[in-house]
C-alpha cells in the first residue's frame, strides 16, 4: 500500500540540482547524458507528480500480481536502472536514493 505524497512527507521535490561553480568563478549548468541541462526548472507540478504516483502504484500492483509470482522488487529495480540511465548522473541518483530512504 502506498501513501499519498503528503503522507509520505514529500517536500522539496520541485527543487532541482544546484549549479556547479567553476574554478574561474563562473557557473556551469550540469547536463545529463542526453545534453539536457539538469538544473533547468523541469520539476513536475503537483498534478503531474500525482499522475506519476498513480501510474507507479498501478505498475507495482501489476508486478505483484504477475503470473510468475510477485515481481514488484524486480520491477522497481528495472525502473530505477532505467531512470538512472535517463538521468545520466550516478552521483545524483545516489543522492535521490538517499532521499527516498528517509522516513520510510
Amino acid at each position: 500500500c502506498l501513501r499519498t505524497l503528503a503522507e509520505a512527507g514529500c517536500r522539496g521535490l520541485a527543487e532541482g540540482p544546484g549549479r556547479s561553480d567553476r574554478a574561474d568563478g563562473t557557473t556551469q549548468s550540469p547536463t545529463n547524458h542526453k545534453g539536457r541541462v539538469m538544473n533547468q526548472p523541469t520539476a513536475l507540478t503537483i498534478t503531474q507528480l500525482e499522475n506519476v504516483y498513480d501510474n507507479l502504484a498501478q505498475a507495482i500492483d501489476q508486478a505483484k500480481n504477475h503470473a510468475d509470482g510477485d515481481k514488484a522488487e524486480l520491477f522497481l529495480t528495472k525502473l530505477c536502472l532505467l531512470l538512472a540511465n535517463e538521468l545520466g548522473d550516478d552521483a545524483g541518483f545516489a543522492r535521490l536514493s538517499d532521499t527516498a530512504l528517509r522516513d520510510l
